[in-house]
């Protein structure tokens, strides 16, 4: 995002930064910005076993249509805390890039 925004105020030439700008900057790049995520398995993730466990079940629940298939409240979102180096990141890969 920061890289589009200094784009656009480069097209901007130091005058307000319009939506126009940020459209022509996002298309002079051509789609080369784009951000890659490595595939990750949960068998990369060194949790407990109940704990993935646990996350699997709250995945599948958050599947569309599968919590009223099974009578339950549909989650709505997950929210990890944790302190660095304890897998929030390799979770929400797993959350975005399905395996």
């Amino acid at each position: 995002m920061k890289s589009l925004v200094d784009r656009a105020a480069l097209c901007a030439q130091e005058k307000v930064i319009e939506e126009r700008h940020l459209v022509e900057a996002l298309e002079s790049t051509g789609g080369r910005d784009q951000g890659s995520l490595e595939p990750v398995g949960w068998d990369d993730v060194v949790l407990p076993a109940a704990v993935v466990g646990d996350l699997r079940a709250l995945l599948d629940l958050m599947k569309p249509g599968r919590a009223e298939e099974l009578s339950l409240p549909a989650p709505t979102g997950l929210i990890l805390v944790g302190p660095p180096g304890t897998g929030k990141t390799l979770v929400a890969k797993l959350i975005v890039i399905p395996s």
